[in-house]
């Protein structure tokens, strides 16, 4: 009996163990394209390294690194704008790698409190409460919208936070984005993006709304609002283009 108690124990020590250390203090944000980054966002990614993270810039050059041989960038990713390609990249990123994510906007504060606040708990995310409820990536679905409206305080914004990787939230994170990737490549093959911030239009009817990955992430931080921390720092919007 007490054999069997000691493997018990050694088994929910070992969970445990897993579930809080799988976050590197690493910071990730992406440049999709080859046009050079603009002056503003040069200024931006100077100020990243206020977080106390390493601060990791993703382009086109150095993304093969950190794509996992067994989880490919889906087949459709070439026809994605520069814009989706980044919303695809944080959700691959924090489902398989964890960490740190951030639009390139100015960053004035450290990160650290928060990410070991995280890092010893068993949250699986962190980032900053929506102020209200016109900042929520809304979808088609009037049911699930009008929900996420009457609960915006409870969620995070999409602009920056820090997850744990491999988590039940994570794992739905990329498993429906996957599912729309999906859905979407026979008209993405047909109206592939032609501008870094394509949109759909009458004329050329790329098959991607705006706001269309993002609204995949809002619906789960609130299935899982128990496992998130809202307290992390918001960042600078002005002037980032």
């Amino acid at each position: 009996m007490k054999y069997i108690l000691s493997i018990i124990y050694i088994t929910i020590f070992i969970i445990l163990y897993l579930n809080t250390n799988n976050l590197d203090k690493k910071l990730y944000c992406f440049w999709t394209g080859t046009n050079p980054i603009t002056e503003n966002r040069k200024h931006n990614l100077k100020t990243l390294k206020n977080t106390g993270f390493e601060v990791i810039l993703v382009t086109p050059d150095n993304l093969n690194e950190y794509i996992l041989e067994e989880h490919p960038l889906h087949k459709g990713y070439e026809y994605l704008s520069q814009t989706h390609k980044a919303d695809y990249l944080r959700c691959y990123f924090m489902n398989f790698h964890g960490g740190g994510y951030t639009d390139i906007k100015e960053i004035n504060d450290s990160w650290i409190e928060h990410y070991y606040k995280l890092k010893n708990s068993h949250k699986w995310g962190s980032g900053y409460a929506e102020k209200n409820a016109g900042d929520i990536a809304y979808g088609k679905n009037e049911i699930i919208n009008k929900k996420m409206k009457e609960n915006y305080s409870k969620l995070i914004g999409n602009g920056c936070y820090i997850y744990k990787k491999n988590t039940p939230l994570t794992n739905e994170w990329y498993e429906q984005m996957m599912k729309l990737m999906d859905e979407k490549y026979e008209e993405l093959k047909k109206y592939p993006s032609k501008s870094p911030q394509q949109i759909h239009t009458k004329e050329y009817p790329y098959p991607l709304s705006w706001s269309e990955f993002n609204q995949i992430l809002h619906p789960l931080v609130y299935k899982y609002k128990d496992k998130i921390y809202k307290d992390l720092p918001y960042v600078n919007t002005n002037n980032y283009r």
